[in-house]
């Protein structure tokens, strides 16, 4: 369009153009009269033909008029819409000419982007005549004109005003119309100079906040990019490619783009691909670029490009993966962290961007996602071994997170298996790291899987305090998990264990019995020193002042050096400093409740709630006198941990009986022989369980696997039970104090005597079987019940007394049969009973010499006939089976002699 600034006189019958200009010209006007005016002379204008001189002629002074400043600013955004329209009415009748100067002309469109408000919702009551004006906009390419000013900053202003607009209540229509306006601007402009500012305005509304705000605003922008792709490419990559490298041109970019400049890539990869292409391949360079600071963000950058989406651009731009993931061995600490960070946001599905179909693995976006998973697999996976102690924690920590979430497969295990080499690391806190990472793994997961990562875990907690306190900070086995998946969960542990790895799980085990053990002692000790500093007096100046007797301090003194040297083994294997106030806490302490909720620990039967609520009230119990000893709080905390069941409690003990009774699996058996070793009072007070594996039951024959698994149990659960005896009669004998202590065992029920009578019964029975294994483990189990009922502890209940008896019954039988055979070589129960008689001469050497002639004779003769007369008598004929000759008898009964 060209223009002129001519206004030719108004001509006959344009009267309303005429005089509507006339009083639009005064500054100021009627209201009423001006729309009704606008309104006639829009009509006119509307009928003329496009180039009517007439017409032309006529509007010369409304030309003039409507851009007056009494016009642009009026209160009545009616009287402003309606002149609007006239002015693009006016644009269209003097087309391809235009009516205006380059000034007036800037003042026209402001005017007629003022009217764009109205378009935010279709309900408005001048919508309809600003509707109009953007068609006319659109079909006559009116925006065109404001390409040749001098200054850009008319255009620019046109397409924000638009933009900013449209909202989710405007019509299709608007959208439409508005797309065109726009892209008939940026297609145009190919060598306009405010292409740039152009670009920005469109650009900012596809980031964040423009995009939340108003996203049809973002659609009709990707529509433009789309229709304006060989205009818009060159300039849009030109102005991120800058960004990306931080160039100084950058610096004047808008903050929004500069700050969501991955959003806008990943907007430009759904929109236009070809504009992306050379922004990427300006990406490459700087991840290998000389400064640190360059590649590290290029590495932030591109990472959380290829996560977002679901990954698309991963699939989309492979070698730009690879170049990505080849900074996991930069020189720069700093920029192997950053590369693991958006590792573990595309593992751990912390960026947002990701999806659910990116997770699920469907369609594209699942494969994509695979592809970059595969990488951050890779990445995190080598740098568990790094150089870099900051590096290897965030490495295992990534790599532990992202299989707690789910993640599975060979990478994973491959993965895993590395970090739980991490346990041997030379620095704690990655051992630390490590530890609590694998634990989540197993916590999360459950599977036999991960049934290795407990016992790497404890073969590293026996020397390794910080592995120790990541095990000992929770339960192994969450609280929601039934005892009976309990005891599964621990036979599946147990079997993918190795001997170093079962050893290490049964030490620790020991170590809450142990220290459970010792801290009952202790509260027995304190209340010794209590009862012999006498009612009412706390010192033991106090004791000689009320004239004591030499003896009362005495057994005042000793409890007193018994209680420094049972803090002295409770705090054990504690950090140093922790060891310290915790020896000082329970030496010199006062608060008996204190001690109270500390005794709660020492039940066998304790669950892991109850040792939550145990430890949440001892160190409520510390803290309610206002003690701000750190180290002293920290030691009680690590103590509650180290007294509460965090691999074992006692229901799932009696799972684990009962798991037994229905399996006879190896595995099931081992472990429940161990942990009876390992808790014996839990086992202990529960043996009744254990007599259906070693009887036999009309739907079920006796499993030789479960009887064995079932003897050793008891023997080690009897066994831990006669130490623990023995131990308070030996303290009691050295303390002179004949009042007993507390029974530390599950209290027995149904007739403890009546019922282990049963028991023996049973083991006397299996010993007189023909499996050698099976007969030694019960004559095992017949020594410990009689040591049991020998050595029986101040307050626990009797036994039977029958262990001795029918252990004894068995060795007779055993040394009477092997005395009696005949035929030694063709016996299956001859084994058995040596292995009942070797058994019971080791464990009981006072009931064995009763036997200890008729064995000697039975094996003494026997061996040496079958000697004397091997070569005079064939195996198997008559002569065999008469018995030794009678040289051989004389023989045995002069070496006897």
């Amino acid at each position: 369009m060209g223009r002129r600034g001519a206004a030719p006189a108004a001509e006959e019958g344009t009267a309303d153009l005429v005089s509507v200009g006339q009083m639009l010209s005064k500054p100021k006007f009627d209201r009423d009269a001006a729309l009704e005016g606008l309104e006639r002379a829009a009509a006119c204008l509307r009928r003329a033909a496009q180039g009517d001189a007439r017409v032309q002629k006529a509007s010369v002074g409304l030309e003039r008029a409507l851009i007056s400043k009494h016009v642009l600013e009026h209160c009545d955004k009616g009287v402003r819409t309606r002149a609007a329209l006239c002015v693009a009415l006016t644009l269209k009748l003097h087309a391809p000419d235009c009516p205006y100067t380059d000034a007036e002309l800037e003042t026209a469109f402001d005017l007629v982007a003022s009217t764009f408000s109205a378009l935010e919702d279709a309900s408005r009551p001048l919508y309809g005549e600003s509707l109009a004006v953007l068609h006319l906009l659109d079909t006559l390419k009116m925006p065109l004109l404001l390409l040749d000013l001098e200054t850009p900053d008319a255009a620019v202003s046109l397409a924000r005003t638009l933009l900013d607009s449209i909202t989710d209540a405007s019509g299709a229509e608007v959208l439409e119309r508005a797309g065109r306006v726009l892209a008939a601007l940026a297609d145009e402009g190919a060598d306009f100079a405010g292409l740039p500012a152009l670009l920005e305005t469109l650009l900012v509304h596809l980031v964040p906040p423009r995009r939340t705000e108003s996203p049809q605003a973002a659609e009709v922008v990707r529509d433009v990019l789309a229709r304006c792709e060989a205009t818009l490419g060159p300039p849009t990559a030109a102005l991120l490619t800058g960004v990306v490298a931080r160039a100084p041109s950058a610096r004047g970019v808008a903050p929004e783009l500069r700050s969501h400049v991955t959003e806008l890539l990943l907007e430009l990869h759904a929109t236009s691909q070809p504009i992306l292409l050379p922004i990427v391949a300006a990406l490459k360079p700087e991840l290998t670029s000389e400064a640190e600071d360059a590649r590290r963000g290029a590495v932030a950058l591109v990472g959380r490009l290829l996560a977002s989406g679901g990954g698309e651009m991963a699939a989309a731009y492979p070698d730009l993966l690879e170049a990505w993931a080849r900074r996991g061995v930069d020189r720069s600490a700093a920029v192997r962290l950053a590369v693991l960070e958006q590792g573990r946001a595309a593992l751990c599905g912390e960026q947002a961007a990701l999806g659910e179909a990116g997770r699920a693995g469907k369609g594209a976006s699942g494969s994509a996602c695979a592809e970059l998973r595969a990488a951050a697999w890779r990445v995190a996976r080598d740098r568990v071994l790094d150089g870099d102690e900051g590096v290897r924690a965030l490495a295992v920590r990534t790599v532990c997170d992202a299989a707690a979430g789910g993640a599975q497969g060979g990478e994973a295990d491959d993965a895993l298996r590395a970090v739980a080499e991490r346990l041997r690391d030379v620095r704690p806190g990655v051992q630390g790291e490590a530890a609590r990472g694998l634990l989540r793994v197993y916590r999360a997961r459950g599977c036999a899987a991960v049934a290795w990562v407990p016992g790497a875990v404890a073969a590293s907690a026996v020397r390794v305090a910080e592995v120790r306190a990541a095990l000992e900070a929770e339960p192994l086995f969450p609280a929601a998990v039934p005892a009976e998946a309990v005891a599964r969960r621990w036979v599946e542990v147990w079997q993918a264990s190795g001997a170093v790895e079962r050893s290490a799980l049964a030490r620790l085990l020991r170590v809450r019995t142990r220290v459970c053990g010792d801290m009952a002692r202790l509260l027995e000790a304190r209340r010794a020193v209590r009862e012999a500093a006498g009612s009412g007096r706390g010192t033991k100046a106090a004791t000689l002042a009320a004239g004591a007797d030499a003896g009362d301090v005495a057994r005042r003194r000793a409890a007193e050096a018994e209680v420094a040297a049972l803090a002295q083994r409770v705090a054990a294997g504690l950090p140093v400093g922790e060891a310290a106030a915790l020896v000082r806490v329970l030496s010199t302490h006062l608060d008996r409740k204190l001690f109270m909720a500390l005794g709660r620990f020492c039940d066998p039967d304790l669950t892991a709630a109850a040792a939550r609520d145990a430890t949440t009230e001892t160190i409520q119990r510390w803290s309610a006198a206002g003690r701000s000893d750190a180290a002293a709080r920290a030691a009680l905390t690590g103590l509650c941990r180290r007294m509460s069941p965090v691999l074992l409690a006692a229901p799932h003990v009696e799972a684990l009986v009962a798991l037994a009774a229905q399996e006879d699996g190896e595995a099931t058996c081992g472990a429940l022989v161990e942990v009876a070793s390992a808790l014996p009072d839990a086992v202990a007070a529960r043996r009744a369980l254990l007599v259906p594996l070693l009887a036999e039951s009309a739907g079920r024959p006796r499993s030789a696997a479960l009887a064995t698994a079932a003897c050793q149990a008891l023997a080690n659960a009897m066994r831990g039970r006669t130490a623990t005896a023995r131990r308070a009669d030996a303290e009691q004998q050295a303390d002179g104090d004949d009042e007993g202590g507390s029974d530390r065992s599950a209290p027995d029920t149904d007739d403890p005597g009546r019922r282990d009578g049963d028991i023996c019964d049973l083991l006397g029975a299996l010993c007189g079987g023909s499996d050698a294994r099976v007969v030694k483990h019960a004559c095992r189990a017949l020594a410990s019940f009689a040591a049991a009922e020998a050595h029986r502890g101040p307050d626990q209940p009797p036994l039977s007394g029958r262990a001795e008896e029918t252990l004894g019954e068995v060795l007779r039988d055993a040394a009477a049969h092997v005395s009696c055979c005949r035929d030694p070589a063709h016996d299956a129960r001859v084994p058995a009973s040596y292995a009942a008689i070797g058994a019971g001469a080791r464990l009981r050497p006072d009931l064995y010499e009763d036997v200890a002639q008729e064995v000697g004779d039975a094996v003494l003769g026997g061996g040496l006939w079958r000697h004397a007369d091997r070569r005079q008598r064939a195996p198997g004929s008559a002569e065999d089976a008469a018995g030794p000759s009678r040289p051989a008898s004389a023989l045995a009964a002069g070496l006897r002699r």
